[in-house]
């Protein structure tokens, strides 16, 4: 319908990139499906964040130590699977200087609960995602100091 929305010498371009950044370039991956896509990401998440990102398990991840409001740590951990951008990354606190192992909207396994499912947008980029965790830290530690979740809630 639409035919190549860029030449073969394009798409071999951006994957090469792409394998110079860590990434496998053949197999099922999104980043190979969408090298544009994945390029910009990578970029967008290098240029304004603190994120490292590495290939782990056939997923391309980024970890970043992030620090909220009240000056506390948090090592994040978002993760896309072969399917990004159309299911959404899944993220995580892998370590924080407070307890969250009790903090609201997370789901089993540690993943955060960041937004209902149905409100999640394939147009989305890995740093809104990124931005809404760093809100979710916040609340978090908020939770943590008073006992009531600060942020918006909607039932699960």
């Amino acid at each position: 319908m639409f035919g190549d929305l860029f030449t073969d010498k394009e798409k071999e371009k951006c994957l090469d990139i792409l394998q110079d950044c860590g990434l496998p370039r053949t197999g099922n991956y999104w980043w190979v499906r969408y090298p544009k896509r994945a390029i910009t990401e990578i970029y967008s998440m290098d240029q304004n964040t603190g994120a490292m990102h590495y290939f782990r398990d056939r997923r391309l991840v980024w970890e970043e130590v992030i620090v909220n409001n009240y000056g506390t740590q948090f090592l994040l951990s978002i993760e896309t699977n072969s399917n990004y951008p159309f299911d959404p990354p899944i993220v995580y606190v892998k370590d924080s200087e407070i307890d969250i192992s009790d903090a609201s909207h997370q789901y089993g396994g540690g993943a955060l609960c960041l937004f209902r499912p149905d409100m999640y947008s394939s147009s989305w980029s890995i740093i809104k995602v990124r931005n809404i965790a760093c809100s979710w830290c916040f609340c978090a530690e908020s939770e943590n100091n008073t006992g009531k979740w600060p942020g918006a809630e909607a039932p699960h």
